[in-house]
């Protein structure tokens, strides 16, 4: 889509918020704008999911958990998209809001969700141990190995 100027009057205070959030993100300033006004849209169309920082990107959370909208869908799916089953394993965790506010969010934006979805089956334990070494479980015994060597 493209984009087009447009003027705006802000506040000092929130001026001054987005110029630190945009110094500490080291992007600029209509970048953090232009994503502030997207998730704040977002919000506002699908009642119940907040956006956070994840590693590299923002990424859409079931409102007051940690857990990615990508995440509650993919459990979904897996389930074959049972939504009593998907309730009942929910049950002592999420709302019956928070689990239609996920599948509302996937609903309207199911390119993004869905390609949350498939980066993270691409993830094997060679990927997240190249990636990320000091996840990698020592090797058995290695700890004793390295006591005897001392």
């Amino acid at each position: 889509m493209a984009e087009r100027p447009v003027s705006i009057r802000i506040s000092e205070s929130v001026r001054v918020a987005i110029a630190e959030i945009a110094r500490r993100a080291k992007r600029g300033f209509s970048s953090i704008v232009n994503e502030m006004l997207e998730e704040g849209a977002r919000m506002r169309r699908i009642p119940g999911v907040d956006f956070a920082d994840e590693f590299e990107h923002r990424e859409a959370k079931v409102g007051g958990t940690g857990l990615g909208v990508w995440e509650v869908v993919a459990a979904y799916q897996r389930m074959g998209e049972d939504w009593e089953r998907f309730k009942k394993h929910y049950k002592n965790w999420l709302n019956e809001f928070q689990l239609r506010a996920a599948l509302a969010y996937w609903r309207a934006y199911p390119e993004e969700i869905d390609g949350l979805i498939a980066e993270s089956y691409c993830w094997t334990p060679e990927k997240l141990y190249s990636t990320y070494p000091f996840m990698k479980p020592p090797e058995p015994g290695s700890a004793t190995k390295r006591i005897a060597e001392r």
